[in-house]
């Protein structure tokens, strides 16, 4: 099966494109009353022909008369090749200038020149003719394309554009089909026996019968009831295809021209959007901060106003970063195109491209906001991606936030993630990646804040993750832990018990007041090895500077010197391992031990004895059966 595509004409009014439309296909595309009436496209048209090859391919019929350029510009956008039809007398007009204008901004990929009514055209003038126009649009997308003489009422041509059309087709790239699924409504209306259905250009993607669909902005969920594709009923329609889809369960008075229909979840309506904006070499006046402008993109039209990034003017010919902030809710893919005109629709001011359809609010000439900006305008996804670690530079992002932020394949995250990551770009922490400059920032913070505790406290074993993070005020917590837990990966800092500290880092008593203090602690708590004193009635028989008394009993608690047992109760280390080695003597000897044989084993009292075992027991040495205690691992 070929590829898809639609063929769109442009053109000034009366130059003939619904004439030859119908021509080449057989087909009127003027299906309203009043066109008919009145002899004039007012509105979209379609049709579709078979080429030469053997392909199908789909056409949209555009109106030519400036007063319906609104309705012009909701039919070009999914064009994949098009045709300017100028009239062979007439020659270039306003609207042909204007057409071409917004099938520039559109980045349109290829097209030709139809020049019609060449019947009543000296034969000798033709030649000028197409010389006259290939030179006029020279600079444009249409610089050598070809210029086909046709008559719609002798037939003359016919097949020569037919070919022309065919052979063009033939180098252009494809739509992908399988990308996600994207269909501007460019008409609705309600098909008796079935209900509600809309159509459009198949921008991207497939669809299928059966299929449950958003429709948007209004975030409407239905299902693909049945399909139409150049009026044959389908099970499945791909990218470049004109689609007619039947709605279930919505009605036709809820849509409009410029929804979009897509998957459920792939996309989401919004009121801001950051775009690359370029104004016409030819725009009447400059495009300045915070004017209202008509914004197009996809079947959609929404007031909107512009509020520039980097200066407070764009002039003609110029190009620079903005923000548009939209009256009403819309729907746009990043790296699509669209057109702006002034608020009055008096003339096109110029168009350009969507960066970030998901924007913050930005500061105006902030330097930061427009190098992400700038990477965001190249499109290649690699700077993409960077542009979104660089817009949340203290966010930690993990890949299935970006395949579903950037809209792009996890396989390929997966492949931009590790290069970015080999070029020290973003760094890989817990639970996702982080921008390389903030890493790198918080590294160095990091481990200077931890050089300085040690060297003020070294008998400290190390700091808690939460004293850490309390001391990074501007930096979210998570941030903060997934640095420490990086740091412990690679090896720079060590993690015990759940402190924090360089490595290499070992606690000690530094001063001889300090190691004395120890040593009469330790003598004092040895008095009674089995039945301690508590930590207030040590400190009341040695009547001790209480700052030293603290430092030093910290120093015990964190390198394990003594271990409490219960909220009030502890052992030294050394007194936990005699009860431990008695313990397995006496149940190797017993079988088991009660709590009363465990107090008289260590002469002691119960006070000790029933939180010494709740600790044994939690720690996985003994095990409770029934009253008595077995060990564990025995």
């Amino acid at each position: 099966m070929k590829p898809a595509f639609i063929l769109g004409t442009a053109g000034h009014v009366d130059h003939g494109k619904t004439t030859l439309i119908k021509a080449l296909t057989g087909i009127d595309t003027d299906r309203l009353p009043e066109e008919k009436a009145r002899g004039l496209s007012i509105d979209l048209g379609f049709a579709h022909m078979m080429l030469p090859s053997g392909r199908m391919v789909g056409i949209v019929d555009v109106p030519g008369h400036e007063r319906f350029l609104k309705n012009m510009l909701a039919g070009v956008g999914g064009y994949d090749l098009a045709m300017l039809v100028i009239d062979a007398v007439e020659g270039i007009k306003p609207q042909t200038r204007e057409h071409l204008e917004i099938l520039q901004m559109l980045a349109m990929r290829a097209g030709l020149v139809a020049l019609t009514k060449v019947d009543v055209l000296e034969p000798e003038y033709v030649p000028v003719m197409q010389e006259d126009i290939s030179k006029y649009l020279q600079g444009s997308f249409l610089s050598n394309a070809p210029v086909v003489p046709v008559s719609s009422i002798t037939g003359a041509g016919l097949d020569v554009l037919r070919q022309t059309i065919d052979q063009l087709l033939d180098g252009i790239t494809p739509r992908s089909v399988d990308a996600p699924f994207y269909l501007p409504v460019d008409r609705v209306f309600i098909k008796q026996g079935f209900g509600t259905v809309v159509t459009g250009s198949l921008w991207s993607g497939r669809l299928a019968k059966g299929d449950k669909v958003d429709v948007l902005p209004q975030g409407v969920e239905t299902r693909v009831r049945t399909l139409q594709v150049f009026g044959e009923t389908r099970d499945t329609a791909v990218a470049g295809e004109r689609v007619a889809v039947n709605l279930a369960g919505i009605e036709a008075d809820a849509l409009h021209r410029g929804n979009v229909v897509a998957f459920p979840g792939a996309l989401k309506s919004t009121t801001a959007l950051d775009v690359q904006v370029e104004v016409l070499p030819d725009a009447p006046r400059p495009l300045k901060n915070r004017a209202w402008v008509r914004f197009y993109v996809g079947t959609q039209e929404v007031l909107g106003k512009v509020v520039l990034l980097e200066a407070d003017e764009v002039r003609p010919g110029g190009s620079g970063l903005a923000q548009i902030l939209l009256d009403e809710p819309t729907v746009a893919r990043r790296q699509d195109r669209f057109v702006l005109r002034n608020a009055t629709a008096e003339f096109t001011v110029g168009g350009g491209t969507v960066l970030d359809t998901d924007p913050p609010k930005h500061r105006r000439k902030d330097e930061r906001v427009v190098e992400i900006l700038m990477y965001k305008g190249e499109g290649e996804h690699v700077n993409l991606l960077l542009a979104q670690f660089m817009q949340s530079p203290l966010k930690v992002f993990s890949a299935a936030e970006l395949t579903h932020a950037l809209k792009l394949e996890r396989s390929e995250i997966d492949l931009l993630l590790a290069a970015l990551t080999e070029q020290k770009e973003i760094a890989a922490v817990e639970r996702g990646w982080l921008l390389g400059t903030t890493w790198r920032l918080l590294v160095d913070k990091l481990l200077t804040l931890l050089a300085s505790l040690q060297q003020a406290g070294p008998h400290r074993v190390g700091w808690k993750r939460d004293e850490l993070t309390k001391m990074f005020l501007d930096h979210p917590n998570k941030l903060v832990e997934a640095i420490l837990l990086g740091l412990a990966q690679r090896g720079d800092v060590v993690e015990k018990d759940g402190r924090y500290s360089l490595k290499g880092h070992e606690a000690r008593l530094t001063t001889e007041p300090q190691q004395a203090m120890l040593a009469r602690m330790l003598a004092e708590i040895r008095k009674t090895e089995f039945a301690p004193p508590s930590i207030d009635e040590v400190k009341l028989a040695l009547n001790p500077d209480p700052r030293l008394f603290r430092l030093v009993q910290e120093h015990m608690q964190e390198t394990g010197m003594i271990q409490y047992i219960s909220k009030d109760i502890y052992f030294l280390s050394a007194t936990l391992e005699q009860v431990r080695t008695k313990l397995s003597d006496f149940v190797s000897q017993h079988g088991s031990v009660t709590p009363a044989q465990v107090r008289d084993l260590l002469g002691t009292t119960r006070k000790y004895v029933i939180p010494l075992l709740e600790y044994l027991d939690q720690s996985g040495f003994t095990r409770r059966q029934g009253d008595t205690r077995v060990i564990a691992h025995a």
